[in-house]
């Protein structure tokens, strides 16, 4: 759609002028204001219209247009009265609800983790349509997408079973080594600097190379968190990569992606390496483990 420039109308102009300016203003205002309004539909129903819209994803830079969509047939309530909240997804723009529960005092339901709130629907009990009447504009600023902040972890410290090397040498730079005949599953711990309270993991990778020559060479990579309490400290599994097991020379790039894991107060997270390069040349070059997190 072309773009007009904003004229503030003046009815002291009169004539084409101010009905231009009108025009105008209109064209240049509708998009922000008009984006995902929600509404009764042409003919009330016991559905939510939904306008059409657009979603700025700051983390992959894109503009996504959505079209304009309805929510499912609803249900009135049977007992008492009810709010639900009608929203759409921040990435799909796909339309849902959330139903409330039924009191005399009804209150917002929660709104799912990604969604954006568009509407209020004010029940009453065997209400048999949805009119604009019974609806509340809650749309927030419509831009989405969260920050995202990639962490490099290059410090790390030898585990329970020795076998990696770290800072030798001849290989300055790397966060560290497993020479050939690793055949003990010797341990690194990767400790996951940089995150902050409210903070959501999405990701985690490993980074480095593997010479291989011809046996097979073992890399395991798991996402770990310390938990304080009282009693101890507790040592928990978040996720793990999928076992990298290679006979040949290989870049290590592997990714675990799609955790929600949220940073509490009383939590820090590492990553445990697990390697085995076997009897003969084999070694790993391990560069960083890499930590993607999204900002609240």
């Amino acid at each position: 759609m072309t773009v007009s420039t904003f004229t503030q109308p003046d009815q002291t102009d009169g004539g084409s002028t101010y009905k231009n300016a009108i025009d105008a203003a209109t064209s240049v205002m509708s998009r922000q204001a008009a984006a995902f309004a929600g509404h009764q539909q042409t003919v009330a129903d016991l559905t939510v219209r939904v306008d059409a819209g657009s979603i700025l994803d700051i983390a992959a830079g894109t503009i996504t247009e959505i079209a304009a969509d309805d929510t499912a047939g609803l249900t009135a309530p049977v007992g008492d009265l009810r709010k639900d909240i009608v929203y759409i997804d921040e990435v799909t723009g796909a339309v849902g609800v959330a139903t409330g529960a039924e009191a005399g005092s009804p209150v917002d339901p929660s709104i799912p983790a990604g969604k954006i709130p568009i509407v209020r629907i004010n029940w009453t009990v065997a209400m048999a349509e949805i009119t604009n009447d019974d609806l509340d504009d809650i749309r927030p600023a419509l831009i989405t997408g969260d920050s995202i902040q990639t962490i490099h972890n290059t410090h790390a410290k030898i585990g329970a079973t020795a076998g990696w090397v770290i800072d030798a040498a001849d290989d300055i730079g790397l966060l560290g080594t497993v020479p050939a005949g690793a055949t003990a599953n010797c341990t690194l711990v990767v400790p996951i600097a940089g995150l902050v309270v409210g903070d959501t993991i999405t990701a985690f990778s490993v980074v480095g190379q593997i010479e291989s020559a011809g046996e097979t060479v073992l890399l395991d990579a798991n996402l770990r968190k310390h938990t304080a309490a009282a009693g101890d400290v507790a040592d928990a599994s978040v996720d793990s990569i999928a076992q990298i097991s290679v006979t040949a020379d290989y870049e290590i790039d592997d990714e675990k992606t799609g955790l929600t894991e949220v940073i509490a107060a009383n939590e820090t997270f590492y990553v445990l390496l697990t390697a085995d390069t076997g009897a003969s040349a084999s070694d790993i070059a391990l560069q960083a483990v890499t930590v993607t997190v999204k900002k609240p």
